[in-house]
């Protein structure tokens, strides 16, 4: 409020000095329109009837515009008068603390109303909730049914709570990552397996192979024990129930992983004979890579760009060539190696090179296996080789593989193609989109300059990966309405409980925040230098920033500051909350300085949606009474003037 003060009188003075630079300025142009006075014909006009119309039509004109500046300069004139007197009376009637005596005519700002924020009123439907009756008798019910006193359900929760305590989300983190995890041991597991089959290679010696034969049971042992620890799907419910999970689990995987870790074991060990049979058997976890490679493709989808994507696809279809090429080296060299033979020699004990007499399988492991391995990579892609069979098991092979290789490479190329044109596909709209702006600015003639930068800017957003709308995901209209209800609820909730009355509310009916979060709350995604709203509008929504950064500006001629201010908004922080209980006007303008997410809640929807819940409407009132109480309050010099981000001494009411 003004005082008595020195600073008072120079606000006052200068509101005079303002006003009578525009009564100069009005009177001014009210003089220049008289001085026009009217215009009478001559006599070399006389003649020409439409001349001497075109005449009195301007004066017409003339003596219109000096009426108009006359209205303007009254009106002017009156509201200077009024509010020059009423800042007088308040600095002459200030009191000992110089707070005035009456401020009913307060001015602070050109866009906002006199007395503002004491001008500022409730919500009226907030109003109406502390008229009702039965009001403590209602909130006593209320609170009974919400908390309950029955032992079952305590026991219900206790029950629950102990159940998350050590079961495991099967969408965590951790097991995400071990799963990751278990993905590259297995494909080390497939890969080295072959080779240590096929050349005989000890595990029980030294160094890495030793270190290998205790890791891979020790890992898998301990997966069974994690997977009867780890909740399921159920359809569209999660169990996390220890019986149900475990009964679950032996329904599916338990006896197929329990018996290839009993045949690590055993093979560790080499109890029994034929162990090699029983290592033989551990490649049957080929099956288990493609349930996490189908997992493992949810996650890209989830987490990397299309570009991304595509180069994901191109090298685990390389990765899939490679391994099924060493897989058929290592069956190659075995049959030539350990197979039997009608004709008494096999193709390991032909001459490595020609002119020697040192066949292949002295060599060495090194050529042996590069030798094995171009005999695969030829049967794949359908080449020639320099290796031929020499007996029937060999030549049952030899055809075997190139069935294989023929299957393969045309697997292989429809693969490849089929991902380039989604891609392409994806990259289609973009193109378009880039053509018809071309195409509009060159129809149009505009500048080249801005042609440019509208292009650059353009190809900047268009780049950037935009978080999707709930109304772009077409899968999402099967759903029912309660999942719908739930998966939105699920995706607002960690936002609205950084607020304490919505984080109060969900503790008390979690079911009437889905509501709220179903019909109210929704998410704006604006772009960098965008504006999420303007100064001098009325409120109609509050807004949470979720990501990325917004700079809110007030100007001194259209907010109560002295001096230019700008503010960072960060991730977290609430804007315009004032009007959710008041008619707030904004004091100030909010521009997006990165693309961002904000969550938006529209007043009138949440009012709607709030009555139907008589003990949180109750609550939402008194609130809605303290925070009006220090919205009108929150004045110089015992607080900073509000604005739509902050109003003092609200942080919880």
């Amino acid at each position: 409020p003004l005082g008595a003060g020195p600073r008072d009188r120079a606000d006052v003075a200068a509101l005079q000095e303002t006003c009578a630079r525009i009564e100069h300025k009005i009177d001014e142009l009210v003089s220049r329109s008289r001085a026009a006075g009217t215009v009478v014909p001559s006599s070399s006009l006389a003649s020409n009837p439409a001349a001497v119309q075109s005449t009195h039509e301007l004066n017409h004109v003339a003596r219109a515009q000096t009426t108009e500046y006359g209205h303007i300069f009254t009106i002017l004139r009156t509201n200077k008068n009024s509010t020059i007197s009423a800042m007088e009376q308040q600095t002459s009637g200030a009191g000992v603390l110089g707070v005035p005596s009456n401020q009913s005519h307060q001015f602070v700002a050109s866009t906002l109303p006199l007395n503002w924020p004491k001008a500022l009123v409730m919500r009226q439907c907030w109003e109406k909730a502390l008229a009702s009756k039965g009001r403590k008798t209602a909130m006593q019910k209320g609170a009974r049914r919400l908390l309950g006193t029955g032992k079952s359900a305590s026991r219900y929760f206790i029950k629950d709570k102990i159940h998350a305590r050590y079961m495991i989300n099967p969408d965590s983190c951790f097991l995400s990552v071990w799963n990751l995890f278990s993905f590259f041991l297995l494909i080390h597991d497939l890969t080295l397996l072959p080779y240590v089959l096929a050349w005989d290679i000890p595990l029980e010696s030294e160094g890495w192979s030793k270190a290998f034969a205790w890791a891979t049971p020790t890992f898998w042992s301990t997966d069974i024990i994690l997977t009867f620890l780890t909740g399921f799907w159920r359809g569209s419910e999660l169990v996390k129930n220890p019986t149900a999970t475990a009964q679950a689990y032996l329904r599916t995987w338990l006896i197929f992983d329990a018996i290839l870790v009993f045949c690590d074991w055993v093979c560790l060990a080499q109890a029994i004979d034929g162990w090699r049979l029983l290592r033989i058997f551990g490649m049957v976890r080929v099956v288990r890579v493609i349930r996490l490679v189908r997992m493992l493709d949810g996650l890209a989808h989830t987490h990397f760009a299309a570009g991304s994507q595509l180069g994901l696809s191109l090298g685990g279809l390389f990765g899939c060539i490679l391994w099924v090429i060493h897989v058929l080296a290592c069956g190659w060299y075995a049959v030539g190696q350990y197979g039997p033979s009608d004709t008494g020699v096999h193709w390991t004990t032909n001459y490595a090179l020609r002119g020697t007499q040192a066949p292949y399988v002295e060599s060495g492991p090194l050529y042996e296996y590069a030798v094995a391995l171009h005999w695969a990579t030829g049967q794949v892609s359908l080449g020639s080789v320099d290796i031929m069979p020499t007996n029937s098991m060999e030549r049952f092979a030899f055809a075997f593989t190139m069935i294989i290789g023929l299957l393969f490479g045309g697997m292989l190329v429809s693969a490849l193609s089929a991902t380039m044109m989604n891609y392409q596909l994806r990259q289609r709209d973009k193109h378009q989109a880039i053509r018809t702006l071309h195409r509009y600015l060159r129809e149009n003639n505009v500048d080249p300059v801005i042609a440019m930068r509208v292009h650059k800017q353009i190809e900047q957003r268009l780049a950037r990966r935009s978080k999707l709308q709930e109304d772009e995901v077409p899968a999402l209209s099967l759903l029912s309405a309660a999942a719908r209800s739930e998966v939105r609820f699920d995706i607002q909730k960690p936002h609205l409980l950084t607020h304490p009355m919505f984080r109060l509310w969900i503790g008390l009916d979690p079911q009437i925040m889905q509501s709220v979060c179903m019909e109210a709350v929704g998410m704006v995604h604006p772009r960098a230098r965008d504006d999420l709203f303007g100064v001098g509008g009325m409120a109609e929504s509050a807004y949470c920033l979720v990501a990325g950064e917004l700079l809110y500006t007030q100007q001194p001629d259209t907010s109560p500051v002295e001096e230019l201010e700008e503010t960072v908004v960060q991730p977290g922080q609430w804007l315009c909350e004032a009007a959710l209980w008041t008619e707030w006007a904004h004091v100030g303008r909010a521009e997006a300085i990165t693309s961002c997410s904000v969550l938006e809640i529209g007043v009138q929807e949440l009012v709607d949606i709030v009555r139907r819940d008589m003990i949180i409407m109750h609550i939402a009132a008194d609130y809605c009474v303290q925070f009006h109480k220090r919205v009108i309050a929150a004045v110089p010099p015992h607080a900073s003037w509000p604005n739509d981000l902050d109003v003092r001494f609200t942080d919880f009411c």
